[in-house]
């Protein structure tokens, strides 16, 4: 049985991964530490006990499966990875609050992204927004977030 995952990893989100973890930032990237994660599902040649992933268990459902991933990759999931890869697309994607993937709050991504620049207004603008939520529990949920990336375009 497998499955595909991708993600995209932006510079400085790879930077923030390895500060919170206490790891080297010349680490081999895993699917799991990226942004705008996507699993692609088995079509066909579905494994029985996981059915979103593929089976194999002969040369005839080996070229079924390869066939599944080959065609999802080639009619959906590259053209979006290209399109995010494009300079400043996860940024934008960040900033609109629509990050493919995310089901949670992306303002502290953005916060994170945004440290590739340098200070900015934006960021001050953002950090300042963050440090002041009304939710506390929200607040010390972006409150490691704050403080590395003020550290960082110190």
């Amino acid at each position: 049985m497998f499955t595909v995952n991708t993600s995209v990893i932006p510079r400085a989100w790879w930077r923030w991964i390895n500060h919170q973890l206490g790891t080297s930032e010349s680490r081999p990237a895993k699917q799991y530490h990226g942004l705008c994660r996507q699993r692609l599902n088995a079509e066909l040649q579905q494994a029985s006990s996981r059915p979103e992933w593929w089976s194999v268990i002969d040369e005839g459902s080996a070229i079924r499966a390869c066939d599944d991933v080959v065609n999802q990759l080639d009619h959906r999931r590259l053209q979006e990875l290209q399109r995010l890869l494009q300079p400043g697309s996860v940024l934008d994607a960040a900033r609109s609050g629509r990050l493919p993937g995310a089901t949670y709050d992306t303002r502290g991504v953005l916060a994170v992204l945004l440290t590739d620049k340098g200070s900015s207004d934006e960021l001050d603008r953002l950090l300042t927004e963050l440090e002041t939520l009304e939710d506390p529990r929200l607040r010390s949920t972006f409150w490691p977030i704050m403080q590395w990336c003020r550290e960082v375009i110190n």
